[in-house]
C-alpha cells in the first residue's frame, strides 16, 4: 500500500508539473498558477474560505496528537 500512495503522490507531482510548463507555453489556453491565485484571492469571502480551509487542514494532519 505504501509503495502504491507514493506512486501515486509521485504521478499528481508530475502532472502538475507538467500542467505548470503547459500553462506557460500556452497561456491562452490554460491560465498560469498566479493568474489563477489572484483571480481566486479578489473577493474576501473567497480569502477566508481558503484561510479557513487552510487552518483545518494544518488542525487535522499537523497539529493532531494522532498525526504520528
Amino acid at each position: 500500500m505504501h509503495i502504491s500512495t507514493s506512486w501515486g503522490y509521485f504521478l499528481i507531482f508530475v502532472a502538475a508539473l507538467v500542467t505548470t510548463e503547459y500553462s506557460h507555453r500556452n497561456p491562452e489556453k490554460v491560465a498560469p498558477f498566479l493568474v489563477v491565485a489572484n483571480y481566486s484571492i479578489r473577493k474576501r469571502v473567497t480569502r477566508t474560505a481558503l484561510l479557513l480551509i487552510w487552518w483545518w487542514l494544518g488542525w487535522h494532519f499537523l497539529g493532531s496528537p494522532y498525526s504520528n
